[in-house]
């Protein structure tokens, strides 16, 4: 199960720091026309395996580079 680490909190969400582990729902909001039109994003289609990918991609960047 994967753990989250709560880093900036609101009345309705929280944010956390990029977890691979949910490159699935991630997926689904990114093809979600409703959602997509305000990203960049919104006349590509995003499959699992790239989204994974670009996940894990971010997350190596976010514990390997040191805080300004």
């Amino acid at each position: 199960m994967a753990r989250y680490f709560k880093k900036m909190v609101g009345t309705k969400c929280y944010l956390s720091p990029v977890n691979p582990d949910d490159f699935e729902k991630y997926t689904e909001w990114l093809n979600d026309p409703e959602i997509s039109q305000y990203l960049l994003v919104d006349d590509k289609i995003v499959s699992l395996l790239r989204e994974k990918e670009i996940l894990e991609d971010m997350a190596k960047k976010t514990t390997t580079q040191p805080l300004p």
